[in-house]
């Protein structure tokens, strides 16, 4: 639910800050920063 609300808020403040990108590369966009984020937690995590 962490990354989805990341994901939710990252598209919107793409839309307000980009407003003359598509819908398309905004989500696609995000979705990468969300995907590097969980990339970066699962390298770094101790278990």
């Amino acid at each position: 639910m962490f990354f989805v609300i990341i994901f939710l808020s990252l598209a919107a403040l793409g839309s307000y800050l980009f407003p003359e990108w598509s819908w398309a590369m905004i989500l696609g966009a995000a979705f990468a920063c969300v995907v590097a984020l969980r990339l970066v937690l699962s390298v770094t995590s101790k278990d």
